[in-house]
C-alpha cells in the first residue's frame, strides 16, 4: 500500500472529512479517479492533490478544489493532513497556493470551506485564513459554511493578518 493510500485511511483524520472513514477498496477507487485528467468546467468538477513533506518522503495529506456553481464562478475548497504534521504550516501552504491560484487563473467569485463544528482546528485556520463563517444553505448542525470571495483574499496579506485599506489609500 502506497503512503498516500494510508493518508486516506487515517481514521483520526477521516472522522471529519464528509466522505467519513473509508476502506481499502474506497480508497483505490477514489485513487483511480483522482488520475483522469482534470477538468474544471462544470458543477461538481474537482481536483485532489496530495501533499508531501520532502523531508519525510512521504505524503501526508491532500488538498482539494470542487467547482460548485458555475456562475458566479464558486468553488468549495478542502483539505486533511495526518494527525502527526498537523501545526507545522503544511495545509496552510497548500491551502493558500491553492486559493491564489484559484483567484488568479480559475477566475473564482467566492470560494467556500465546510468544517464539522466538532473541528474546532478546522474552523480557526479558515479564519486565518480570512474566511468568514456563513450562515446557508450548507450549514447544519454539525457542519458550518466559510466563505472568502476574490476581494476579500485580494485583501489578505497571506501571513494571517488582514491588511486595511482606507478611502483614497494607493494599496
Amino acid at each position: 500500500m502506497t503512503p498516500y493510500c494510508r493518508s486516506l485511511l487515517d481514521q483520526t483524520v477521516a472522522t471529519y472529512l464528509s466522505r467519513g472513514v473509508r476502506n481499502l477498496e474506497e480508497v483505490q477507487a477514489a485513487l483511480e479517479r483522482r488520475l483522469a485528467p482534470l477538468v474544471l468546467e462544470q458543477a461538481g468538477d474537482g481536483v485532489i492533490l496530495a501533499i508531501a513533506s520532502l523531508a519525510e518522503d512521504r505524503v501526508i495529506g491532500e488538498v482539494s478544489l470542487w467547482l460548485r456553481d458555475v456562475d458566479p464562478r464558486t468553488f468549495e475548497v478542502g483539505f486533511a493532513v495526518l494527525s502527526d504534521v498537523q501545526g507545522r504550516g503544511y495545509a496552510r501552504e497548500a491551502v493558500r497556493a491553492l486559493l491564489t491560484v484559484t483567484f488568479d487563473h480559475l477566475a473564482a467569485h467566492e470560494v467556500i470551506g465546510i468544517a464539522d463544528r466538532r473541528n474546532v482546528a478546522s474552523a480557526s485556520f479558515m479564519h486565518r485564513l480570512g474566511m468568514r463563517a456563513r450562515p446557508g444553505a450548507e450549514e447544519t448542525s454539525q457542519r458550518v459554511l466559510f466563505a472568502i470571495d476574490g476581494h476579500g483574499w485580494q485583501t489578505e496579506d497571506h501571513s494571517g493578518r488582514v491588511t486595511t485599506h482606507t478611502q483614497g489609500s494607493k494599496d
